[in-house]
C-alpha cells in the first residue's frame, strides 16, 4: 500500500493532464483489484473544502500540502487517505 501512495505522490502536485490522468489510471486499476477499499479525504481537508468532494479533489492535484497515505485502521477502513503533509 505505500507502494502506491509513493507512486502517486509523484505525480502531485499535478503539473499536467497526464499527472491527472495517471493518478486516476493508477486509482482505478487498485480499486478494480480491491473492490472493498476507498478512499478517504481527512476531516481537515473536507472541512477546507466546504464539504465538496469536487474541492477535494482540486485541492488534492493542485496544493503541494497534500498527499496519499495508507489508511491506518485497514480492518475498519481499507484503502487510501488524503491528507495534509502536517497531519499525522
Amino acid at each position: 500500500m505505500q507502494e502506491l501512495c509513493d507512486k502517486l505522490n509523484s505525480h502531485l502536485p499535478c503539473k499536467s493532464q497526464e499527472d491527472v490522468d495517471t493518478i486516476s489510471n493508477m486509482l482505478k486499476e487498485y480499486f478494480d483489484k480491491h473492490p472493498e477499499h476507498k478512499i478517504y479525504w481527512s476531516r481537515e481537508i473536507f472541512i477546507d473544502s466546504g464539504f465538496k468532494d469536487e474541492m477535494c479533489i482540486k485541492m488534492l492535484i493542485t496544493s503541494v500540502d497534500i498527499h496519499f497515505v495508507p489508511s491506518d485502521d485497514q480492518t475498519e477502513h481499507p484503502g487510501i487517505i488524503v491528507r495534509y503533509k502536517y497531519e499525522r
